[in-house]
């Protein structure tokens, strides 16, 4: 569906068609709010769908980096040392509290950790050479605004979008929908049900991360 067909079910549901209570501003910003609900949903399924890969050069003697604009949370930080995919050597950056920092030199290294301030990335020690460093975050779906835009959710989750937005409307409205709530209900457990099901190649398993040199799969 297009921002248009999910602001006009939207108002179908509403029973408000030609947006004589409702204004199409309100119900825009209830459709763009439903889309972020099911982009969390959607990231509880842990399959990376939201995740990009940004890269910039470290500056020497430089902590802080900004932070891209649609961040939302990191998944993986590192640093490039040597080499050119696929044969790259590769250092990760770990998180740290900020009482941390005091334990990690203030002097110039390769960067070890990392920790954020406001919509900064600081990383200590400060880099000692102009390498390549390489985040994986998931980022924040962005508003629709044209009326031919295409919510960033797979298909099968578009008319959700439009349920949710209903229920806003509802809440507005002081209404209740019974009907309306049943069929939320009914694609809350589908994206959970997609979540648990979505790789059928292996049977589930649990994965240990101690030290015992026989650690892995256990089925």
């Amino acid at each position: 569906m297009t921002f248009n067909d999910l602001q006009n079910l939207t108002a179908y549901w509403l029973d408000d068609l030609n947006f004589g209570y409702f204004t199409p501003t309100q119900v825009q910003l209830w459709i763009n709010n439903a889309q972020v609900e099911i982009e969390k949903l959607l990231i509880k399924s842990g399959h990376s769908r939201y995740n990009l890969w940004v890269s910039t050069p470290l500056v020497v003697g430089q902590s802080d980096y900004v932070l891209p604009a649609d961040f939302m949370k990191i998944q993986n930080l590192e640093i490039v040392l040597s080499g050119v995919p696929p044969n790259e050597a590769l250092t990760p950056v770990l998180p740290i509290t900020v009482n941390q920092k005091y334990l990690i030199d203030n002097g110039q290294s390769t960067p070890a950790v990392y920790r954020f301030r406001k919509n900064r990335i600081v990383i200590q020690p400060a880099p000692d050479t102009a390498l390549l460093m390489r985040m994986e975050y998931t980022y924040l779906v962005a508003n629709m605004v044209n009326p031919t835009d295409i919510p960033d959710v797979p298909t099968e989750y578009h008319e959700m979008i439009a349920l949710l937005a209903t229920s806003d409307g509802f809440i507005k409205d002081g209404r209740q929908n019974p009907l309306l709530m049943t069929k939320i209900a009914a694609y809350m457990a589908s994206l959970e049900s997609d979540a648990q099901e979505r790789n059928q190649d292996l049977p589930r398993s649990i994965v240990e991360t101690g030290n015992n040199a026989d650690a892995g799969f256990f089925w």
